[in-house]
């Protein structure tokens, strides 16, 4: 699964030190791999000026600052936007987030911006696409993580094969992808 995580979560993702959703986040990320982000131009742009905003140089020196920008280049899936969006967030200068998610058909922006997280119904019945805190990410990561299965039935029987996230109906043979939000066709 991709996911777009809004700057100030990814700038956190490098400062957060105490135990918090924001390390939980990174630990499903970049240690487990139970999802993957993708970046516009536009993000990272956002993410190199709150890197350089008076709170973050008094936690990161320059070279970190490079460091961290050079590794999400490297780490994240760069969406090129063709798309444009207005008036679908809170504030003009998120619309590009929700184009970046729209041009790379992810169905997950995570924010902990509560006006963009008010907008949320209206992106996600305009868009499908839903804007999450990290909490909600997190805590939804965790009633699906394990539970994707196989699901074969054949003459009513019914039986669970692990870690397949599909479910195959025979005789069709119609392949669905088990999300969040019920199935979905994967062909």
């Amino acid at each position: 699964m991709k996911v777009i995580l809004d700057a100030n979560i990814l700038v956190s993702l490098k400062t957060a030190r105490k135990a918090s959703p924001i390390q939980e986040l990174r630990q499903l990320w970049l240690i487990k791999n139970a999802f993957q982000v993708a970046m516009s131009d536009y993000i990272h742009e956002e993410v190199v000026r709150t890197l350089y905003k008076p709170y973050f140089l008094s936690k990161l020196d320059h070279d970190a600052r490079i460091e961290y920008l050079w590794r999400l280049r490297k780490i994240t899936t760069r969406v090129e936007v063709t798309t444009t969006v207005v008036e679908a967030a809170a504030h003009p200068k998120d619309d590009p987030i929700v184009a970046t998610a729209i041009d790379a058909h992810l169905k997950h922006i995570i924010t902990g911006d509560k006006p963009f997280q008010r907008k949320a119904p209206h992106i996600f019945e305009t868009y499908e696409i839903s804007v999450l805190t990290p909490e909600a990410f997190i805590d939804e990561e965790k009633d699906f993580r394990g539970f994707s299965v196989l699901l074969y039935a054949h003459h009513s029987s019914l039986s669970l094969c692990g870690r397949a996230c599909q479910v195959l109906l025979r005789p069709r043979y119609l392949l669905y992808e088990v999300t969040v939000r019920g199935l979905r066709n994967a062909e």
